[in-house]
Parts: C-alpha cells; structure tokens; sequence
C-alpha cells in the first residue's frame, strides 16, 4: 500500500524513476566502450599469437630479414592497439565524469524535504535546462542546445554526442546511404539482440 505524501513534500522515488535515462546513459555507453576495448585486445592477442608462431617457425639463423620485419609488424600492430585503447580510455573517463555528474546532480535531492524548498527551486532550473536542451536536440537545434548547456554549465548532465550521432545517422539514410546506420547496428548487435530487432537483417 503507497504511503500519502502531504501536499508540496518531495517523492524521491518518482524523482529517481524519471531521472533513470539520465544514469543509465553514461552506463550503456560505458558498457559499449569496455566491450570495444576487449574485442580489440582479443584480436589483436590472437593475431599477435599466431604471427608470432610463424615467425619462430620461419626464423632461420643466417637470414634474419624476414624475422625482423615480422617483428616490425607486431610492434606496428601493438602500438596501433595502445593508440585505440588509449582513445578508448579517454572516452571512459569522460563517461565517468559525466556519471559523478549526473549522480552528484539527483543526490542533490537527497537533503530536501519539500518542494517549497529553495534547494529544490535551483534543482528544478537545472532539471528544465536539461529538458529544454533534450528537446533543442530532438529538433534538430544541436548548436542552440551546445550553448545553452554550455550557458548553464551542464554538459555533463546532457547527452549531446548522443543525438549528433543520431541526426547523422538519420541524414545519412535520407541520403539513401546505409553505411553509418549498419556500422551503429553493428555496434549495438548485443542490445538489438536483447530486443529481438532485425535491423541488422
């Protein structure tokens, strides 16, 4: 049985329910950047593995040429892996920036009793900020809501990159071209899976 609220108290539990795409978005996009980052050390490690088998297989005491270039290219391939894995970094700690962020933002809730509060004034500014910027975005608005975010200080609590992919994607299939939406299916394979899509089919 729900408990009554007095009129102008604060439900923190509605609050987390209708704020649960803003945490669960660095989530997913964390999720995604750690299973990039697998897949490639796994192909690389195999690829590394295998290479490294035929060269000691090929390695000939008085012709070390070829020995040394298969080492040149593993050496190539290993530093092409740790530029990846390093761009792949980066993006995790931004992720992870935004998710401090974003939970710094809905615990804020946390000492705030009533919505008579002041607190609760400034936190719903910052909420209808994200809002608006939510809406500029799905309009199509992407560098009038790039300024406001930028204006109110919540890049982070703001999926831009997001819905810029997005709008890419949807100009780009307007163009009759289906490469970026297949290379996004392709990315997501495991997700569209879970949801019995065939938009990869």
């Amino acid at each position: 049985m729900a408990t009554e609220l007095a009129p102008g108290s604060l439900n923190l539990d509605n609050h987390l329910l209708l704020d649960q795409p803003l945490l669960r978005v660095p989530y997913e996009l964390h999720r995604r950047t750690h299973k990039n980052a697998q897949r490639a050390i796994e192909h690389e490690k195999d690829w590394l593995t295998t290479k490294l088998k035929a060269t000691l297989k090929a390695a000939e005491p008085a012709n070390h040429t070829n020995t040394l270039s298969s080492i040149d290219d593993m050496i190539k391939r290993m530093e092409n892996l740790k530029r990846k894995l390093s761009a792949l970094s980066e993006e995790e700690e931004a992720l992870h920036r935004q998710s401090r962020a974003r939970i710094a933002h809905v615990r804020e809730l946390e000492g705030m009793q009533s919505v008579a509060d002041v607190k609760f004034d400034a936190w719903s500014a910052t909420r209808l900020n994200r809002l608006l910027v939510d809406y500029l975005l799905r309009r199509g608005y992407v560098d009038t809501a790039r300024k406001l975010a930028q204006s109110q200080n919540i890049e982070d609590l703001v999926d831009i990159e997001a819905f810029v992919q997005c709008a890419r994607i949807e100009a780009s299939l307007k163009r009759g071209e289906t490469k970026e939406a297949l290379s996004w299916c392709a990315d997501h394979k495991q997700a569209l899976k879970k949801l019995s899509s065939d938009l990869d089919d």
